[in-house]
């Protein structure tokens, strides 16, 4: 009922907020893992292992958290790739590279993820495009076809369509032709600049129309 500060606690920038439970949510932070918030007693915590905060690692930041519809909870961190937090152990797992498996997780500084209406998980990169994979299959899949730098952000349009947000513009990618439509709009608000840096999307409740919020 009341806006809590805690910023004389914590770092100012905190991303990817997700309810862990009835009791708590999860907080991405700069530079600092994430952080457990207890919405009874007010209270931060923390995270444990590998994303908690540590002076020695200066870019242990998580910019997004995803419950995924099976109750498991994903980060995109910078440092550490792709992690799963088991909340029960407070414990994190990071995603590794495997240079014997080829369909191993390759992707370095994640930046965002997402769970499509099949249940598969992609992660947006800041150098490495995009991933996906089924929590219950063992592979995982680069797609190329939207490897625009750094993605910022992804979301369906439709069954079809998946949403791009990079730092050179949105793109849409074509699911069942693995190929993107790339756009390069112009600002109508009195900046003659490119529609760069898109940080989020999302299409209206009748799907005609896609919104896009830009730096």
């Amino acid at each position: 009922d009341s806006l809590v500060d805690k910023t004389d606690t914590l770092p100012p920038n905190m991303y990817g907020l997700e309810k862990l439970n009835d009791q708590e949510m999860l907080g991405g932070l700069l530079s600092s893992g994430f952080s457990r918030f207890n919405v009874n007693t007010k209270q931060f915590k923390i995270g444990a292992g590998a994303l908690q905060y540590s002076d020695s690692i200066r870019y242990n930041s998580v910019y997004d958290i995803l419950k995924d519809s099976r109750g498991r909870i994903w980060m995109a961190s910078y440092y550490f790739r792709l992690a799963e937090y088991i909340p029960e152990k407070d414990t994190i797992i990071s995603f590794q590279s495997d240079p014997y498996n080829p369909y191993g997780f390759e992707g370095n500084d994640a930046l965002c993820i997402y769970e499509d209406r099949q249940h598969n998980i992609w992660i947006g990169t800041a150098t490495k495009g995009v991933y996906r994979f089924n929590p219950d299959d063992n592979a995982v899949k680069l797609h190329e076809a939207i490897d625009r730098g750094s993605v910022f952000s992804l979301n369906n349009w439709d069954d079809k369509t998946l949403f791009v947000g990079t730092e050179a513009g949105p793109a849409f990618y074509n699911l069942q032709t693995g190929k993107s439509n790339i756009f390069k709009g112009i600002s109508t608000m009195g900046i003659n600049a490119p529609l760069e840096y898109v940080r989020a999307g999302i299409p209206d409740r009748n799907g005609k129309y896609f919104w896009m919020g830009t730096v």
